[in-house]
């Protein structure tokens, strides 16, 4: 049986196997949703720290990737969103 989202892995609507899959993809993709820290990469004395931006690294990756050639964020999603996530789409992605 396929799943209600595009992409989805039925195997994921099976509670019994994965009961609290739902939340855990809701709180994942708020939190991804978010700005992304600087965080500190370690390196061996006395060279300083190297400071990674990762907001920066996933812009670039998003900027270089193909995902504008895949997905038209101009166009209404295919599953219905709440109002909230559309106000917050068309102020970040269109």
């Amino acid at each position: 049986m396929p799943g209600p989202l595009p992409g989805m892995d039925p195997c994921l609507e099976r509670r019994d196997l994965w009961p609290d899959v739902h939340q855990r993809l809701i709180t994942y993709s708020a939190d991804a949703l978010q700005p992304q820290p600087r965080i500190a990469i370690p390196l061996h004395p006395p060279d300083p720290d190297a400071v990674l931006d990762v907001q920066a690294v996933l812009e670039r990756c998003y900027e270089h990737g193909a995902y504008s050639d895949l997905i038209d964020y101009r166009l209404d999603p295919e599953v219905a969103l709440p109002a909230d996530d559309v106000a917050w789409v068309d102020a970040h992605l269109r």
